[in-house]
């Protein structure tokens, strides 16, 4: 998997749609780890346990899906969301945050969060924490529709 720094400008090729749709959005990075974990202060278990709910929320409707799925590069193993059949690594979940922000992270980060202990940025924690409108989704499933329906 492509690696980038936290709240470092999102500049993935696969997500060449968002650009060309014109949202008003200035796009970061979050949780695209490769192989090591940032170290910080772990989450209190309630906060964790928070979190993870709320990225579940936001991965039942992942964008730029890829054919496949992504093998954790820390651990090895091939993540799904808890004892779902649906398997991480293989789309990208958008978050909006304040003032115009994206934050755009890997499915995967509900894996580095539940397994790794990977602790995302406080901004993206509290954003991640509003549980997304179907009119976002929607949103971003027209856009990306558009986009390869010209290609």
């Amino acid at each position: 998997m492509t690696e980038y720094r936290d709240l470092t400008f999102f500049t993935y090729s696969d997500s060449k749609w968002v650009f060309a749709s014109g949202f008003p959005y200035i796009m970061l990075s979050v949780g695209w780890l490769g192989s090591t974990v940032p170290v910080a202060d772990p989450l209190k278990p309630d906060a964790k346990k928070s979190l993870l709910y709320n990225l579940s929320l936001f991965i039942q409707h992942p964008v730029n899906l890829c054919r496949g799925i992504h093998i954790c590069e820390i651990c090895g193993c091939e993540p799904r969301l808890d004892s779902d059949k649906s398997w991480l690594g293989s789309g990208e979940i958008f978050i909006h945050g304040p003032n115009n922000l994206l934050y755009a992270a890997p499915t995967m980060i509900y894996h580095y969060v539940q397994e790794h202990d990977y602790v995302p940025p406080i901004d993206f924690i509290k954003s991640a924490c509003h549980p997304p409108s179907m009119a976002t989704y929607s949103q971003f499933a027209e856009a990306e529709a558009a986009y390869y329906k010209r290609g």
